[in-house]
């Protein structure tokens, strides 16, 4: 299944106004600095594209949990990184 289909994915937009790059805009600065406390990262950044195998989208919202995302956050590290670190090599 997709992270779609489990519901812990889905695509986020600035509601009624028109981006020419959303990641320049104050919305998305302000949503990339709050995500985190609520559990929620951004799924692709462009700085991984070389570790997720996806190009960037920055509107695609992960939930993950405050302290997976908190970790992702201090450790500038994404989700596949966090999943083979913390989660698989615990196995």
């Amino acid at each position: 299944h997709s992270e779609y289909q489990t519901g812990l994915t889905f695509d986020l937009s600035i509601y009624g106004k028109e981006v020419d790059n959303p990641i320049e805009s104050e919305e998305y600065q302000w949503l990339t600095r709050t995500l985190r406390s609520y559990g929620f990262i951004v799924r692709y950044t462009e700085d991984k594209e070389s570790i997720t195998g996806f190009n960037a989208s920055p509107w695609r919202i992960r939930y993950v949990g405050v302290d997976a995302a908190e970790t992702m956050y201090n450790e500038d590290i994404c989700f596949d990184e966090y999943y083979a670190y913390f989660v698989k090599g615990k196995n």
